[in-house]
């Protein structure tokens, strides 16, 4: 048993930023093909297609799926965990 809660584990934000990144090709992307596969959406559709309230009119799906959007890496400020934010509006 660990002495060190797992907030302030050595190795804790690396193993998140690892999570954080396989849920691209565990979840975001079957779902991706697979509406693609029922011709529900098109990588060069706008994101604005899916959500109205979304931005930045010129932004498409695969810009979004290949991380070259332009859009910042994080939000500013950060979002806390359980605080009320409607990040789609910024």
């Amino acid at each position: 048993i660990c002495s060190y809660s797992t907030a302030t584990a050595p190795n804790f934000h690396y193993l998140l930023t690892v999570i954080t990144n396989l849920t691209k090709v565990v979840a975001t992307v079957p779902a991706n093909l697979l509406l693609i596969s029922r011709n529900q959406l098109t990588l060069r559709e706008p994101v604005q297609t899916f959500l109205p309230t979304f931005h930045d009119p010129d932004i498409t799906i695969q810009q979004l799926l290949q991380h070259c959007s332009g859009l910042p890496a994080d939000l500013t400020p950060v979002v806390e965990r359980n605080h009320r934010r409607d990040i789609m509006q910024e």
